[in-house]
């Protein structure tokens, strides 16, 4: 009865496909453009994290021959005056 109703089931058939253009006869594959994309990527990123690496050891090393600390010549008033109830007093000298 299965003959009947599909006379073709006893044959086996081969599919073959139609070959890829561009691929047939190259002996190097190239890859996809997306793998592409996913190593030019990576390859900016591991060259961004070392330009920073680089720009951060600059930045420790200006900062530490830094002198101590930085002598600014301070003015001080030579006059002074304060207030003791309802009188007011200055002294300069």
């Amino acid at each position: 009865m299965a003959l009947a109703v599909f006379p073709a089931a006893g044959h086996a058939q081969t599919v073959t496909a139609p070959p890829i253009v561009g691929t047939s006869g190259s002996t190097q594959r190239t890859p996809p453009l997306v793998d592409l994309q996913i190593q030019q990527s990576i390859d900016q990123r591991q060259a961004f994290e070392q330009l920073q690496r680089l720009q951060r050891q600059q930045d420790r090393d200006a900062v530490r021959y830094r002198p101590e600390r930085l002598e600014v010549p301070v003015m001080r008033p030579s006059c002074s005056s304060s207030v003791h109830g309802s009188s007011l007093s200055s002294g300069c000298r």
